[in-house]
């Protein structure tokens, strides 16, 4: 058992890559802020343990006047360029002042502190839909390069209840509750763009503090969770892969310096992969570690609850915290609807990860994993939620 830590090896040039020469600028430094190193099958100790009790300073963060006027400037600036894709704004384009110091540090914080943070206060009214992408993209860019969500190719996600749509998709979004899980990549943000007319709040909890609840109360199930279990892929699976893939809840993952480190990943029922060609049924103490896992993540022990409204985010760690949300009611008027926007990210700081991963994230490799991409399919953002819906639909063609 171990709290102590060191720095999991990279992949992507060091201080000398672009997107990480702020690290031999920051006060804090690197080496000061490495991923928790573990003992397998023991307790977990540090910042990335953390429970309801966690006080609201800690994860949360109203955006300054002088913070929205750094987007405002930067908005402006990508504007007089005449920048037309924003998925080709740089950072370099998106200057962000005093903000962009607390975002470097942000990104520190996610991966080896609590890896959650609650963010308060963009004017979305005022900006309307595209500046509030440009703004959205342009924070990504702090914290990591920007992946592919879909089988369209999209970069920025349009979370909406598509069950309306002239084409009804695989992979249907709808109103219902979403349990505890985990994305497909390093970092995620969701922003708040239109809330729903009632429900769809949000709850997070610290995955390393889920594995040492069940270490304590079900040790059995703890080592179940770390066995391969077979899983449905929600998307259209890349040419050559099939509907399912392999994964494990609890990744314990020896780095090529020594040190063992948890990722945790947020699986889905193994019982519903069940009837998929190629796939061995779930076992009963599967099925139970799945059930019991989920229970005590929504326990009032564990979880953190709370309410994006307009202008709201959230960003988080998908290696060491889950998410969900629950069930809500929409408006009847397309307007008004409930949308959400969301990135994900691969960090250039991320942790080092078994192969296993590989098949959901396409690859383990440091700053370039994550996402869901299909050969031939450009990564672009789409501004109208309704032609993203299209081009979804289309995908699956």
């Amino acid at each position: 058992m171990a709290s102590a830590a060191v720095l999991g090896p990279r992949s992507i040039g060091g201080l000398d890559h672009p997107a990480d020469r702020w690290l031999s600028k920051s006060p804090a430094g690197y080496q000061e802020n490495p991923a928790p190193k573990v003992v397998p099958f023991e307790t977990i100790k540090g910042p990335t343990v953390w429970y309801s009790d966690l006080p609201k300073d800690k994860y949360e963060y109203r955006l300054t006047d002088a913070d929205v006027a750094d987007l405002d400037k930067a908005i402006s600036h990508v504007k007089a360029q005449g920048i037309e894709k924003i998925e080709t704004i740089t950072r370099a384009d998106f200057e962000l002042g005093k903000l962009g110091v607390w975002l470097d540090d942000l990104h520190r914080e996610l991966l080896y502190g609590i890896g959650l943070r609650v963010v308060r206060g963009l004017p979305v009214e005022r900006w309307g839909l595209r500046d509030t992408q440009i703004a959205l993209w342009g924070l990504g860019l702090y914290l990591g390069k920007a992946v592919s969500q879909n089988s369209a190719g999209h970069l920025i996600g349009h979370v909406r209840d598509t069950r309306d749509s002239k084409k009804p998709l695989q992979f249907n979004r709808n109103t219902g509750e979403l349990r505890k899980h985990s994305d497909n990549s390093d970092i995620v943000i969701l922003l708040c763009y239109k809330p729903a007319k009632s429900g769809g709040g949000s709850s997070w909890c610290s995955s390393h503090a889920l594995h040492n609840e069940l270490l304590e109360q079900h040790p059995d199930l703890h080592r179940v969770l770390a066995e391969p279990v077979y899983q449905v892929r929600g998307d259209k699976p890349p040419a050559g892969r099939t509907e399912w893939f392999r994964t494990r809840m609890l990744h314990y993952h020896q780095a090529r310096d020594g040190n063992t480190l948890l990722a945790v990943e947020g699986i889905k029922n193994p019982a519903d992969a069940d009837k998929l060609l190629g796939v061995e049924p779930a076992t009963e103490a599967q099925k139970q570690a799945y059930k019991v896992a989920q229970e005590i993540a929504n326990s009032d022990k564990l979880r953190i609850d709370g309410k994006l409204g307009p202008g709201d985010f959230v960003v988080q760690h998908n290696l060491h915290t889950f998410h969900s949300r629950e069930a809500y009611t929409d408006f009847e008027e397309a307007d008004k609807k409930r949308h959400m926007l969301r990135l994900w990210l691969a960090s250039p700081l991320g942790w080092p990860l078994d192969q296993l991963y590989a098949d959901r994230w396409g690859s383990a490799e440091v700053g370039l994993r994550g996402g869901v991409l299909l050969p031939k399919t450009k990564p672009h953002i789409t501004v109208d939620p309704l032609d993203a819906i299209a081009e979804l639909a289309e995908s699956y063609d």
